[in-house]
């Protein structure tokens, strides 16, 4: 993103879609996990709809780091609830 706008804004905007994006180690990078490709189209339509800047969009799959931490926030919230 050329200019920098927050997490929570951020997510905000993308809450409708429930999708949430974190900040990557670059402050102008976000990352928004989708489950399918037409969720990423949709956020972001939103961004732009909304003026959040958009430089740039890379569609892959997810890093192996990115899965285990996937499942295993998920473990953890289950172990918080119960």
């Amino acid at each position: 993103m050329a200019e920098q706008t927050d997490e929570a804004t951020l997510n905000r905007l993308l809450a409708d879609h429930h999708l949430t994006g974190f900040q990557g180690a670059d402050p102008l990078v976000y990352n928004i996990p989708v489950q399918e490709a037409n969720l990423a189209s949709q956020a972001i339509h939103t961004l732009i709809s909304n003026r959040v800047p958009v430089d740039y969009f890379s569609l892959s799959e997810p890093s192996l780091d990115e899965v285990f931490l996937a499942l295993t926030a998920s473990k953890q919230k289950k172990e918080i609830v119960q």
